[in-house]
């Protein structure tokens, strides 16, 4: 019935394995990524706040007539496109230093590993595939260890 093929349970082990193996280079940079963390919810939080506040102005502006939000919406308003605006750039910048830093070691790390080779070893392999595991691969491993799968942003 279900048409998902099921992965066996070694190779559910071995993605674990690997997924925690890419986690440790974001170790060093963890509390970067703390902050980019919390810019995401900062921006969420202000996205989510803007139904609340719509209501609540509705309600005293229109219906009970309060002179005070007169002053009050405009002003709220303005400081909570503030708070969307920082949240987004403290997301969108810690996040991408903490991938260009991934990047840059794996980068390193595979260019270190490269240059010990043997030289059987590029005369069995042609550049295209080394130079796609310099620059394609390791954009992708920088990229899955920092973004959520998707932008939440319009």
């Amino acid at each position: 019935m279900n048409d998902v093929p099921r992965q066996e349970p070694h190779a559910q082990l071995d993605a674990k394995r690997t997924y925690l193996r890419l986690l440790t280079y974001l170790r060093p940079h963890r509390g970067i990524f703390a902050l980019g963390m919390l810019g995401g919810i900062v921006f969420s939080i202000s996205m989510v706040s803007f139904v609340p506040f719509a209501q609540l102005f509705g309600d005293s502006a229109f219906t009970h007539r309060d002179p005070r939000m007169i002053a009050f919406v405009p002003l709220a308003l303005i400081g909570l496109f503030v708070l969307r605006g920082v949240g987004d750039f403290t997301e969108t910048y810690c996040m991408g230093y903490v991938g260009r830093r991934i990047v840059t070691k794996l980068r390193t790390q595979i260019v270190d590993r490269v240059l010990r080779l043997p030289i059987g070893y590029f005369d069995r392999n042609s550049s295209a595939v080394l130079l796609s595991r310099l620059t394609y691969n390791t954009e992708q491993v920088g990229q899955a260890t920092t973004d959520s799968g998707g932008s939440a942003h319009p």
